[in-house]
């Protein structure tokens, strides 16, 4: 009962975050394996690389990291106000002109009715009291700075990265040896039934293996849980898991339109 009460929340929990309403099913894909499922997680999150390397990786979080992209951008920022900085040492030069026109009525001998005159001005400072050298050197110590900012989040980042990575690359092993567990224990399982049938082995063997099988296989289930997990992270790290969400929710909603 602990377990169904347990179930029904958690469908509720999922249903709230998916946005269902009314009584659903959860079903399994008979179509999907481990080892499919895993090629193309890795195969998604690579990308273009032909290799799931932690270079590759690295190399995706750093196109892909949304804080990483507002850093690179501040970084970019600070170096065009260096620019304008240093412009402010360049004399400017204005020109400006005006064009009048005038009626009266009676008109005099002397009016003038229309004028146009210009004007070039030349604008050099000579003495700033060091402002302009200040301005220049401020801009620089905070182009200095956002560029410290940004090798020090590349570094944070590829951090995460490998962490996440080799997380990924545990729980993987962990799986694979728990599948072969569970593979030993159902063919356990057929040849100790199968003796206990024949009178050579007896029920409590047979209790034995049953119980070895069903510890294997929740043991596989939980790998399996925590490996899909750590795939989640590794995307989360990456910057992808947005990409994955959109991309899997529209296949999602393309193959309902077919079916329908």
């Amino acid at each position: 009962m602990k377990s169904e009460n347990n179930l029904k929340l958690t469908k509720a929990v999922i249903a709230r975050a998916a946005g269902l309403s009314g009584y659903y099913e959860l079903k399994e894909n008979p179509h999907s394996s481990v080892n499919s499922q895993q090629s193309s997680e890795l195969n998604f999150l690579t990308g273009d690389c032909r290799l799931p390397t932690i270079d590759c990786f690295k190399q995706t979080a750093s196109s892909e990291r949304a804080e990483l992209k507002a850093i690179d951008l501040q970084r970019r920022i600070t170096g065009e106000q260096v620019r304008y900085a240093r412009g402010a040492y360049w004399p400017t030069l204005s020109i400006e002109g005006v064009y009048s026109r005038k009626d009266e009525n009676p008109s005099s001998a002397f009016l003038n009715k229309e004028s146009i005159y210009g004007g070039l001005k030349l604008n050099f400072p000579f003495f700033e009291g060091g402002l302009r050298k200040a301005e220049v050197g401020e801009a620089e110590a905070k182009k200095r700075q956002a560029e410290l900012v940004y090798e020090d989040a590349i570094k944070t980042i590829n951090i995460e990265v490998e962490n996440a990575y080799l997380d990924m690359i545990t729980q993987k092993g962990i799986l694979k040896s728990l599948q072969d567990r569970v593979a030993f224990a159902a063919d356990n399982y057929n040849s100790i039934f199968k003796q206990y049938q024949f009178g050579l082995a007896h029920s409590i063997d047979v209790i034995d293996a049953n119980t070895l099988l069903i510890t294997s296989e929740r043991q596989f289930v939980d790998a399996n849980y925590n490996y899909q997990l750590s795939v989640l992270r590794l995307k989360r790290v990456t910057g992808t898991l947005l990409k994955a969400v959109t991309s899997h929710r529209s296949s999602v909603i393309g193959q309902n339109r077919e079916e329908k």
